[in-house]
């Protein structure tokens, strides 16, 4: 699956959007937190659209629930789970990050 590539557009659709279409699609509803941190920008429209266009016919595809990924080891997915967290106020700091086993596990 390609969370930050795409494979086709569709007309008219620009590449970030369909990006950020798919990160809303893999990692979880549009946080409160983001909005807050995007307020002025023109991106934070298009992210409320996008986030509406989630239903019942068109659900969430949740890379926490995702289960034989090739190449990922176990835990690792926990790793990604934290360092893409939508909500900057929630993502860990570098020096957070590089003390996780993630970078010391073989």
């Amino acid at each position: 699956m390609a969370i930050f590539a795409y494979d086709e557009l569709e007309d008219g659709v620009l590449p970030e959007v369909k990006v950020l279409s798919n990160m809303l699609l893999y990692f979880r509803p549009l946080p409160g937190g983001l909005i807050e941190h995007i307020r002025d920008s023109p991106w934070c429209q298009v992210l409320i659209g996008l986030n509406q266009d989630f239903n019942i016919n068109t659900p969430r595809k949740p890379f926490c629930l995702w289960r034989d990924i090739t190449g990922l080891k176990s835990g690792n997915k926990e790793f990604f789970r934290r360092i893409l967290n939508l909500d900057p106020g929630l993502r860990p700091l570098a020096e957070e990050l590089l003390n996780d086993q993630w970078f010391h596990s073989p």
